[in-house]
């Protein structure tokens, strides 16, 4: 993966996200908003993994 590739960061997120792996897909989206801070995607799934560890 290239490393500065938002969208694959994110993407990875996602797929943490659905294996219920919060927490790695919390660094993801990190990792993905490092790039572009202004990739609502990433915010918003942030958001909901947040959400779902009630820490938000």
């Amino acid at each position: 993966m290239k490393p500065d590739l938002h969208e694959a960061w994110n993407n990875l997120g996602i797929a943490l996200g659905n294996l219920e792996r919060l927490e790695a897909a919390i660094a993801s989206f990190d990792k993905a908003l490092e790039f572009k801070l202004d990739y609502q995607k990433a915010w918003y799934c942030r958001g909901l993994a947040l959400r779902y560890l009630g820490r938000l």
